[in-house]
């Protein structure tokens, strides 16, 4: 269960520009990415306290290392169909349960609470901003050369 930031939600000039960007200043790109992941995994680290809550201290056999609110995290810069991209998830075993929901052994449903998807819609237009004001950067630099 992931999820990532594409350029599918952006306008065609704009994808031109980050990839122009990318292959003029391919180290600057690349952190951006990075620390735009870290953002959005803040965030879902925000949302999913304030809305899964923890049965830390409630459970015999709690384990810290397998706590769903230990496990996001930032994934590595992969290509996707020519683009750089890259993941914010939670790699919990049972992540995917909060995450959409799911039946207990009683046969009563517990909903989901889609952290992943709103921290994504949340998300969304500040990642935009970011992208203007990397692309602001990006055309000084161009300027001043």
């Amino acid at each position: 269960m992931s999820s990532g930031f594409f350029f599918d939600e952006l306008s065609d000039f704009k994808k031109d520009l980050l990839r122009e960007a990318e292959k003029k200043f391919p180290e600057e790109t690349e952190k951006f990415l990075k620390d735009e992941g870290k953002k959005l995994t803040a965030l879902q680290k925000r949302i999913a306290k304030q809305d899964v809550g923890t049965s830390k201290g409630k459970k015999k056999d709690w384990k810290e290392k397998k706590s769903y609110h230990k496990r996001f995290k930032t994934g590595k810069l992969y290509n996707y169909q020519g683009d750089k991209c890259i993941r914010a998830y939670n790699g919990s075993p049972h992540g995917h349960l909060i995450e959409y929901g799911h039946k207990t052994t009683n046969n009563r449903f517990v909903s989901g609470r889609y952290v992943i998807k709103s921290s994504e819609n949340q998300f969304k237009h500040e990642f935009e901003k970011d992208c203007d004001n990397f692309l602001s950067n990006y055309f000084d630099e161009i300027g001043n050369h």
